[in-house]
């Protein structure tokens, strides 16, 4: 794994970490910021998306799950069924 990458994956679970510990400014900073490191990070996208439906920014979901069709279709799938299932 490159240097890149590994910077990245931290970033995305340093992410994870804030959404369980309800900071969810940092978790949003923490995604965008993996999702700039390497824009095709399927994981970061879905992880942004769930965010983005935490804090009622339905639009906002649909444009990760959007980015996630050319990237990874399963998350895609499963981001979509969140969003359809959100009220």
């Amino acid at each position: 794994m490159g240097r890149k990458n590994e910077i990245a994956s931290e970033l995305l679970n340093r992410g994870i970490e804030c959404v369980n510990n309800d900071d969810l400014y940092s978790a949003r900073r923490l995604f965008e910021k993996t999702i700039s490191i390497d824009p095709h990070y399927s994981e970061a996208h879905y992880g942004l998306g769930l965010l983005y439906l935490i804090l009622g920014n339905k639009a906002a979901a649909m444009k990760e799950c959007k980015s996630l069709e050319k990237l990874n279709s399963n998350l895609k799938k499963k981001l979509a069924n969140h969003i359809n299932n959100s009220n």
